[in-house]
Formats: C-alpha cells, sequence, structure tokens
C-alpha cells in the first residue's frame, strides 16, 4: 500500500470515529453536532484529496481499460448519491434543525458512508496501487 492510499483510509478512520462518537453521544446534544461538524470537514478534505490526488490517476488509467472505467462509472454515481445525502444532513446539522427526520437521517448517512468507505478501500484504492506500483 502506497502513502497515498494510507493517508486517504486514515481519513475515512477519522471520520468514522467522529460520526461514531456522535452516535454514541447522541447526535441531537452540542457536543454531538460538533463532531457532525468536525466528521463533515474532514470528509470534505478527504474529497479534496481524492479528486486531486486518486481520481486524475484512475481517470488515465481507464482510458485504456474497460473494466476500470465501468468501476469508476459506478464509484462516482455512489459518491453521488452519497453525497446529495451527506449535504441535506449536514445543512441541517449546522443549521441546527434537529427535527424528527434529523436522527434517521443520520443512521442512513452512517450506514451509507460505512458502505461506501469499505468498498472504496476494498476496490478503488486497490486499483489505485495496482496503477501506480
Amino acid at each position: 500500500m502506497f502513502k497515498r492510499v494510507e493517508k486517504l483510509k486514515k481519513e475515512h478512520a477519522v471520520i468514522i470515529d467522529a460520526l461514531s462518537q456522535a452516535k454514541s453521544i447522541g447526535v441531537t446534544t452540542e457536543k454531538g453536532r460538533l463532531l457532525l461538524l468536525e466528521a463533515k470537514k474532514t470528509l470534505l478534505e478527504h474529497l479534496k484529496n481524492e479528486d486531486t490526488y486518486l481520481y486524475p490517476v484512475l481517470n488515465k488509467a481507464s482510458q485504456s481499460d474497460d473494466n476500470l472505467k465501468t468501476l469508476i462509472s459506478e464509484d462516482v454515481s455512489e459518491i453521488g448519491a452519497v453525497a446529495d445525502m451527506a449535504i441535506k444532513f449536514f445543512d441541517k446539522c449546522e443549521n441546527n434543525q434537529t427535527d424528527a427526520q434529523y436522527v434517521e437521517d443520520f443512521k442512513e448517512l452512517f450506514k451509507s458512508l460505512l458502505y461506501r468507505i469499505h468498498n472504496e478501500e476494498e476496490t478503488i484504492y486497490a486499483e489505485y496501487d495496482k496503477i501506480i506500483s
């Protein structure tokens, strides 16, 4: 595993840790809300790092690899769905709009991020490692 992937995986761990702590404390508490906002900040930095360092390499390699092109296309579609969910949730969080749906929205986002991160680490990062090795 290369340093870039190690760094991205560490960012994943920080995001999941903040979300897990917020879940344990309570996402409707002030401390929970602050942890969620920390997770949002880390998530945005993480996505920027992927867009800057990971995806250009993958996109270039996918020009001559149809399987990789399909994988990236599916990945981008998945990112879009999770990003939309995250934007809506974090907007509520920032504006302290903890309505009846807020906790359920958090649970759905957390579940989706866990799945997304696992999938990304098992497939996308593995492809990246193969390309740069």
